[in-house]
């Protein structure tokens, strides 16, 4: 909703991939790996303005990503939650 950081409404999606535990007495245990993939310059409200977004976590998102590449070839006990969220430059929290 239009407040703080918003000068008009704006849907923000966070992706998330699930690699479901493989043992029985594991599977409910959940694991996070997780990056944010926004990036916003000094001034929140100047969406033209320049961003830091390599050195602020496209490299995690990058580790995401390929972290979800290599786990997903073998069985893992535990459930992994693999989670590249947006917002978090601007405060903006939002429940998985």
């Amino acid at each position: 909703p239009v407040g703080g950081w918003l000068k008009e409404p704006l849907e923000i999606d966070n992706v998330v991939a699930t690699l479901k535990g493989s043992d029985a007495q594991n599977a409910g245990r959940i694991l996070l790996v997780t990056a944010h993939y926004d990036s916003r310059g000094t001034d929140y409200f100047d969406a033209k303005a320049r961003a830091p977004g390599a050195n602020d976590n496209a490299s995690g998102v990058a580790v995401v990503l390929e972290a979800a590449r290599v786990l997903s070839k073998s069985p893992m006990p535990a459930t992994i939650l693999f989670l590249m969220a947006a917002g978090e430059e601007q405060g903006a929290l939002r429940c998985v």
